[in-house]
């Protein structure tokens, strides 16, 4: 896919982690992350979703060796971070995108991602790129958040209960933070 001018976090997007796919394994991870959204709807407080969030693939390859998920449109809402946080700075941290890595040999084709085995991490990520706006909160570095109280497991195939916001570790420091105009970042 080719970055468009018009859209600077896409192109940020593919000048540190590399092209986002365009694949049928793009368009499945899309799909599987569009149902995660739709289960959260069913949720009292994710009701009433109006955030317009999808998710990108970067496939695995020479340079990476695990596939990253990094949801798109997150940041056009701003987060609620409180005031002392923001450290007078209005747009600290009001605005983010997040990612989520998936070893080489995860399966991304579309009949996988019908099973729960293979799509809760884009559920997780559905669920996570909403609850900001959904609880009135922010998300960043430190943050954690449980599958429910107490806590359980994504799926019976994983130990894995809670999300744990993290700066990602196998990027150029510049992936981090981009400013798109005068009073936000993302």
């Amino acid at each position: 896919m080719e970055p468009s001018a018009d859209d600077p976090v896409l192109h940020h997007f593919q000048r540190y982690l590399g092209d986002v796919s365009d694949s049928d394994k793009a368009l499945a991870c899309k799909a599987a992350f569009a149902r995660g959204l739709a289960e959260l709807r069913a949720e009292q407080d994710f009701s009433r979703l109006d955030q317009d969030v999808t998710v990108e693939l970067v496939e695995a390859n020479i340079d990476r060796t695990s596939h990253t998920l990094v949801t798109r449109g997150m940041s056009r809402r701003p987060m609620n971070v409180p005031p002392e946080v923001q450290r007078g700075v209005p747009e600290n941290f009001r605005y983010a995108e997040l990612t989520i890595a998936l070893p080489f040999a995860w399966p991304l084709d579309e009949e996988s991602l019908l099973e729960s085995e293979h799509s809760w991490p884009f559920a997780l990520l559905a669920r996570l790129a909403q609850f900001p706006f959904a609880k009135g909160t922010w998300l960043a570095e430190g943050h954690s958040v449980p599958n429910g109280e107490p806590p359980e497991r994504y799926h019976a195939s994983t130990d894995q209960c809670c999300a744990l916001i993290a700066q990602p570790t196998d990027v150029e420091e510049g992936f981090k933070q981009l400013r798109i105009s005068a009073g936000r970042r993302s």
